[in-house]
C-alpha cells in the first residue's frame, strides 16, 4: 500500500511494497510513480490520475506492469482512490498494489492451449472438407507450418509392399522452395527404411519425434543438402489408419526450436484426425469398388456408418455404430430409425425432413457436416456429428450416415469456458464470471422491485500467514474460507472470489437481513476454527451493502460500498492468526 500527492511523490509505503520492488523504504520515498511502472504504462497512468483528480471517477482498478529494483518486470493490479482534504479538495492518492504475474502467465498458457484447440479443429475441419487424401494431408502441413511459423513441411506415405517402407508424396509446404530445392531433391529419392531417417525413426517410435540441430553431427540421411539448406530444428508425427502408421509428417526450421510439449501433444491429435481423415476416404473407396469390401471396413472405422431407406428403417448398422449407441445390429436393421436414436424432441422434425426430401428432392442437413443430439439405447443423450448423404438406388433412395461421438470435444470446449471463469485454487466463480452472473440479477430484482444483498469478505492477516506459515498454508486458508462460505450460504446465492484474499457474495431471493447473514458466516468460521486442525485461524472482515431498486447501483458501485464497509469492520481487527 503506498499514499502519494497529486504529483505522484511516494509520503508514505508499507512494508509490502518495499519486498514487492526490492527497495528499501527511503528510495521508494524519494521517487515517483513513474520511477517504478514500465514505460509503456506512463502514459496511461498520467491519464488515470487525471480523470481521479477531475472527479470524473472516485476510484479506480486497472493491471500494468511495474519495474523491480533488479530490473525484471511484473504485472500488478491497482486500486487508486482519491483522497479528500477537510476542504473536500483532492489531498492525495491511496493504492493498493498486487502482483498478478502468476494469475497472467496462467491466462497466457490457457490462451495458448485454446489456440492448439483451435488448430486441431480448424485441421480437422478442412481435411474433412476436402475431395482427397492428398488434399488433406496438404492442409494439415501448410496449417502446421503457418501456425508455428517453421520453414518447411513435407508428407511421407508408407508404400505398398514390406510395412514400414515410407515414401515421399511431393506433397511440401516451403517458404524459400529455391533454399530447399535440393533438399527436396534428395528427399525424392530415398525410401525410408524402418529406423532410417527421421521418417523412418518416427515409424519406429509410433510417436511424435523432436530434434533440434538434426544435422550438427555426420552420419544422418540427407545430411549435406540439410546443412546446405542451413535446417536447424526438425520434427515428425505418425498418422495412424487401423492402428498401423499410414503417413509420417515432417517439419523444418533455420533455427533451433526447445522442445514444445504442448505441440507435441498438439500434433499427436493432428496425426489422430487425420487418421480419421484417411480412414473415411478408405472407407468411402471401399463403398465405390464393393458391398463385401465396404462391409469389413465399415465395421472396423472408428464412426458409427448408418443407413437406411426411404421409408426411414434401418438397412446398415456398423460395428462403431453398437459401439456407440448399445444397439446390436440384429436389434435395429429394420426399426425406424427415428424411434432409436432420434431423440423425441427432433422426431417430428426428423420425419418431416424425410418427407420433404422425397416430395422436392432437397434437403437441408445433406452433404453437409452438423452438430446434433443422438439417443443411445439407455436413454442418455450424447453430442454427436454428423454427415448424411443420399444416393438413388434402383430401389429408391438410401440415406448414408458417418456419427461420430464429440463428447470428448465438447467436455474440452467446455473446460476452457470453466477455466475462464472458475477460480482454480478455490474453485469459486472468479472475478470475471461472479460480475458477469451478478448484473442479470441485479436487473431481475430491479425489474420485480426486489431488495439484495451483497457482502464483502476478506480474509484477515494473510501476509502473516504467508510469510510464517508459507504460501501452502496461505493457499489452504483461502480453500479453507471458501468451503466456509459455501457450506453457509445456498447454492442459488452467487459466491466469487474477486481478488487475492477477497470475496463477494450476492444473497439472491431471501430477505434475510444483511447483519444477521454476517453473524451466521462468523459462526460458521468459529465452528471450523474449533474443528480444523490448522496452524492458523481463520478471521474473516465482512462489509454489506443493500441493492435499492428504487435507486440502483451498479455491481461495481455495491462493490465499492460494500469494499469500504468491510474495512470499517476489519478495524475491529486484533491478535494474531497463529494464535490456537
Amino acid at each position: 500500500m503506498l499514499v502519494a500527492d497529486l504529483d505522484g511523490r511516494f509520503l508514505h509505503v508499507n512494508d509490502g511494497l518495499c519486498e514487492m520492488f526490492g527497495l528499501p523504504r527511503p528510495a521508494i520515498l524519494g521517487s515517483e510513480w513513474t520511477d517504478l511502472v514500465h514505460p509503456d504504462e506512463i502514459t496511461y497512468g498520467e491519464g488515470l490520475a487525471r480523470r481521479l483528480k477531475n472527479g470524473e471517477v472516485s476510484f479506480a482498478s486497472a493491471e500494468a506492469r511495474m519495474v523491480r529494483a533488479d530490473g525484471t518486470n511484473f504485472w500488478s493490479n491497482l486500486i487508486i482512490s482519491l483522497i479528500l482534504g477537510s476542504d473536500g479538495t483532492p489531498a492525495c492518492f491511496f493504492a493498493q498494489v498486487f502482483d498478478i504475474t502468476a494469475q497472467k502467465q496462467g491466462q497466457e498458457s490457457r490462451a495458448q492451449y485454446a489456440s492448439t484447440v483451435e488448430l486441431v479443429k480448424q485441421i480437422a475441419t478442412r481435411a474433412n472438407e476436402t475431395d482427397s487424401v492428398e488434399e488433406a494431408l496438404r492442409t494439415a502441413v501448410t496449417e502446421v507450418c503457418n501456425y508455428l511459423g517453421w520453414a518447411a513441411g513435407h508428407v511421407l506415405l508408407a508404400g505398398v509392399g514390406p510395412p514400414g517402407y515410407l515414401n515421399s508424396t511431393g506433397i511440401w509446404h516451403l517458404r524459400d522452395p529455391e533454399r530447399f530445392s535440393e533438399f527436396v531433391e534428395t528427399t525424392k529419392g530415398i525410401r525410408f527404411t524402418p529406423g532410417k531417417g527421421l521418417p523412418g525413426e518416427t515409424f519406429v517410435a509410433r510417436t511424435p519425434l523432436w530434434i533440434p540441430d538434426p544435422f550438427a553431427a555426420s552420419g544422418r540421411l540427407r545430411e549435406p543438402a540439410g546443412k546446405r539448406a542451413g535446417i536447424r530444428a526438425a520434427f515428425a508425427f505418425p498418422v495412424f489408419v487401423q492402428g498401423e502408421v499410414a503417413a509420417v509428417l515432417e517439419f523444418f526450421d533455420y533455427q533451433v526450436h526447445p522442445r514444445d510439449e504442448l505441440l507435441i501433444e498438439t500434433v499427436t491429435q493432428i496425426g489422430t484426425q487425420l487418421g480419421h481423415v484417411m480412414e473415411r476416404f478408405q472407407a468411402a473407396e471401399a463403398l465405390r469398388e464393393s458391398e463385401h469390401r465396404n462391409r469389413l471396413i465399415l465395421d472396423t472405422a472408428s464412426d458409427a456408418f448408418i443407413e437406411m431407406d426411404e421409408s426411414g428403417r434401418v438397412i446398415t448398422w456398423n460395428r462403431q455404430a453398437e459401439l456407440s449407441f448399445g444397439w446390436a445390429a440384429e436389434e435395429v436393421i429394420g426399426r425406424v430409425l427415428s424411434e432409436t436414436i432420434v431423440p423425441p424432441e427432433h422426431r417430428r422434425a426428423h420425419d418431416e425432413g424425410l418427407k420433404r426430401f422425397l416430395t422436392t428432392g432437397r434437403g437441408p442437413i445433406l452433404n453437409q457436416r452438423i452438430e446434433i443430439s443422438a439417443l443411445r439405447k439407455d436413454g442418455q443423450q450424447v453430442p454427436v456429428e454428423l454427415t448424411i448423404w443420399a444416393v438413388l438406388m434402383p430401389s429408391g433412395w438410401t440415406f448414408s450416415a458417418f456419427v461420430r461421438d464429440i463428447a470428448e470435444r465438447v467436455r474440452m470446449q467446455e473446460e476452457l469456458v470453466r477455466l475462464s471463469t472458475i477460480d482454480e485454487l478455490t474453485r469459486l466463480k472468479n472475478r470475471r464470471a461472479f460480475l458477469e452472473t451478478a448484473v442479470p440479477q441485479l436487473k431481475v430484482a430491479r425489474r420485480l422491485g426486489h431488495r439484495l444483498t451483497l457482502l464483502f469478505i476478506d480474509l484477515d492477516r494473510m501476509k502473516e500467514i504467508n510469510d510464517k506459515l508459507g504460501h501452502l498454508q496461505g493457499d489452504r486458508a483461502l480453500i479453507d474460507a471458501a468451503e466456509v462460505l459455501r457450506g453457509t450460504f445456498r447454492e442459488a446465492d452467487l459466491i466469487g472470489r474477486v481478488g487475492g484474499d477477497e470475496f463477494c457474495v450476492l444473497l439472491v431471493g431471501t430477505s434475510e437481513d444483511a447483519g444477521v447473514s454476517a453473524a451466521r458466516l462468523q459462526e460458521a468460521v468459529e465452528k471450523h476454527n474449533k474443528e480444523a486442525e490448522r496452524p492458523f485461524r481463520l478471521s474473516l472482515s465482512i462489509g454489506s451493502t443493500t441493492f435499492d431498486p428504487e435507486n440502483p447501483l451498479s455491481i461495481e458501485q455495491l462493490m465499492d460500498r460494500a469494499d469500504r464497509s468491510m474495512y470499517r469492520d476489519k478495524a475491529r481487527l486484533g491478535g494474531s492468526a497463529l494464535g490456537i
